[in-house]
């Protein structure tokens, strides 16, 4: 039987069954984790950070505010953005210390790499367009895209090629629809890491068609030394900023998966618009945590939007509505709009919009809702 999602679950239940776990035990292959824990300097260093109360205005840090474990700036902690520029200077400019265009502007810092590359993806594609995945593709990249209803188009690799992809091949796919190309070196599954060559004819590629590259480099501190490739290097007609989106992962060459630490580096106007993907992304999750344990439903939320289910007997949207505007000065929409008049059943759910409002905001109107029982005299 073939199965078309992530297979680890799967595998991991597999394995759960092993019934001889005495003279030989199991051993899992299954799943790119780290083997070892954390140097214990990182230990030591994040133990110090979490005691440390800081707070994040702007792009400037603060110390003295709001603790370290609050919301911070959509973009990412600051003075690690500015440590990650040094780094990228260091790795991707080699033992010649060749010139690396990247600034703090064009790094945003997301919950893992698979966020960083669904913001990528939000911001080249939209629901109908297509994005070529070298066979066989990471399992998550594959998921994302049909996820957002963006059509993940196969490009074969074999054995033959060295699990190499083709360019020529990769072009003979690009259509209208077609809005980025994705390379993973070193790659998962393979372990295949692309030369500086075939990077760099993919980067000419993505030029020529207008397209973006988005390359994952999540394993890349795991092979010999040396810069992966050159495109952050300028050169006579050539600049990264027009195509390239970089992504990275913490999670590996530092050990620390359950951080969930990814980033993105890409020209500043690109990063801007990540900014939106991921602030509407935070606004969600403030306001679904401020909301968890009450009495009202959360049916559905993404990108500007979330439906949510009163829990008020006999009460209908509108009315609520009304109440919540006039009352409790939060203002939203009854779904009686969005439905047939003839369908009852959406009586009690409401929309709201988490894109015009910052996430205290969010919070507040949150906090409004999850009281107004109370409030508004139903309880």
């Amino acid at each position: 039987m073939r199965h078309d999602s992530n297979s680890i679950p799967m595998v991991t239940k597999w394995g759960s069954e092993y019934k001889d776990p005495g003279s030989k035990p199991l051993i899992n292959l299954s799943q790119g984790s780290p083997g070892e824990q954390p140097h214990p300097s990182l230990i030591e260093r994040l133990s110090k950070v979490v005691q440390s109360p800081v707070a994040q205005q702007g792009d400037t840090t603060i110390s003295g505010g709001s603790d370290s474990a609050a919301y911070g700036n959509v973009r990412g902690d600051v003075a690690m953005r500015i440590a990650l520029v040094g780094e990228m200077k260091y790795v991707y400019g080699g033992k010649d210390k060749l010139d690396v265009d990247v600034q703090v502007e064009d790094i945003a810092l997301t919950a893992g790499c698979n966020a960083a590359f669904m913001a990528a993806v939000m911001v080249v594609a939209e629901r109908g367009d297509e994005v070529i995945l070298p066979v066989p593709w990471y399992f998550n990249n594959e998921m994302t895209l049909r996820i957002l209803g963006i059509e993940p188009v196969g490009l074969p690799v074999s054995a033959e090629s060295g699990f190499l992809p083709s360019v020529e091949q990769g072009e003979s796919l690009i259509n209208p629809r077609t809005k980025a190309i994705v390379l993973v070196s070193p790659n998962n599954p393979s372990g295949i890491t692309y030369p500086t060559s075939t990077i760099r004819a993919f980067a000419d590629l993505a030029v020529k068609h207008k397209i973006a590259l988005i390359i994952d480099e999540t394993y890349r501190d795991f092979v010999t030394p040396g810069p992966p490739h050159d495109l952050f290097t300028p050169k006579d007609n050539w600049s990264w900023r027009s195509n390239v989106i970089h992504l990275f992962s913490f999670s590996k060459s530092y050990r620390v998966p359950g951080h969930r630490l990814g980033a993105l580096v890409a020209d500043k106007s690109v990063v801007d618009e990540v900014k939106k993907v991921l602030d509407c992304i935070q606004r969600h999750q403030v306001f679904r945590d401020t909301l968890k344990g009450s009495e009202w439903e959360i049916g559905a939320s993404g990108a500007y939007f979330a439906i949510l289910k009163h829990p008020f007997k006999g009460v209908s949207n509108v009315e609520i509505s009304r109440r919540l505007a006039s009352e409790c000065g939060v203002v939203v929409l009854p779904l009686t709009g969005f439905v047939p008049s003839s369908d009852s059943s959406w009586d009690s759910w409401l929309r709201v919009s988490v894109a015009n409002v910052g996430e205290e905001m969010i919070y507040e109107a949150a906090t409004r809702i999850r009281d107004s029982g109370k409030a508004l005299g139903y309880e």
